[in-house]
């Protein structure tokens, strides 16, 4: 286990919003892999610190981490938050070494909407809305994600949509306490069709042009909200893309072990397989 230095930043102004940053970065000789982690929150709502417990323990595993703020409605609706994500990979890229880590290395991780961006922007690097802001003095890094890590992610957003349209014609309110099951979304998405133009699993059917990092989708059996359908929907996609995405299933509740009990049985052995999975990406470019 590494210790740690952690530093709070902006990492970009944009449009009068500071959108700030956490650097979880191992103490130690690098370079180590990386990853820019966004939050989840329904793609409304969240901060850069609500993973701390899981990015902590990432990078204790010797993975430095950079936790990111990105636009929120009313500030930012679709696709402002990818071109964040997108950015913020490049700018990590730029300054990898006050980060003890190099360009190669650096990927993406999510929770939820977070996994969902990470997921979409991983596979479209040069989408040229996602790529819309500049990067002074890395005009020439691009965005290609090393590798992913996504929990639980919202891998379709329209297939969210339909399910909270059919809980509420059954007045099913079992999910009601999660901010995902209700209509905030919309607030991000503005529309369907929004909505099926960022959704990863409906790009890789349509046959959209995309890139194929490894990807770690890890998902609890538990998670009703997130479900292993989906999950496996879009491993089908993804394998016949000719990408190779591996999957961790987490037992017993709850559903986010791996943030609200990290020290639980099945979050300890998530946190080993994500280190397994992003040292050995380290591994691969030595």
């Amino acid at each position: 286990m590494f210790e740690l230095e952690i530093q709070d930043l902006v990492y970009l102004d944009r449009n009068n919003l500071a959108l700030g940053a956490r650097a979880y970065v191992p103490v130690g000789d690098g370079p180590f892999p990386t990853v820019v982690d966004a939050h989840g929150g329904s793609w409304v709502k969240g901060k850069y610190a609500n993973n701390d417990p899981i990015n902590r323990r990432i990078a204790q595993g010797g993975v430095m981490v950079l936790a990111v703020d990105y636009s929120l409605p009313p500030h930012g609706t679709y696709p402002s938050s990818v071109a964040d994500i997108n950015f913020a990979v490049r700018w990590l890229k730029l300054n990898a070494k006050k980060f003890r880590t190099s360009a190669d290395l650096v990927g993406v991780m999510g929770t939820s909407a977070g996994g969902h961006l990470a997921v979409l922007a991983a596979m479209k690097p040069f989408d040229p809305r996602y790529c819309s802001i500049a990067l002074s003095g890395g005009e020439a890094i691009d965005a290609t994600a090393a590798h992913v890590v996504t929990m639980w992610p919202v891998i379709c957003p329209a297939t969210r949509y339909e399910e909270n349209l059919e809980r509420q014609a059954k007045g099913d309110k079992s999910l009601e306490h999660r901010v995902g099951a209700g209509f905030a979304q919309m607030k991000y998405w503005g529309d369907k069709e929004a909505m099926v133009d960022g959704s990863p699993v409906l790009a890789l059917e349509r046959g959209d042009s995309v890139a194929t990092p490894d990807i770690l989708y890890v998902q609890a059996w538990c998670d009703t909200l997130h479900t292993k359908e989906n999950m496996d929907r879009f491993c089908r996609a993804y394998t016949s893309a000719g990408g190779n995405v591996e999957t961790e299933m987490l037992d017993g509740e709850p559903y986010d072990a791996l943030r609200s009990a990290p020290e639980t049985p099945q979050a300890r052995k998530a946190f080993e397989r994500i280190s397994a999975f992003l040292n050995g990406a380290r591994e691969n470019t030595e």
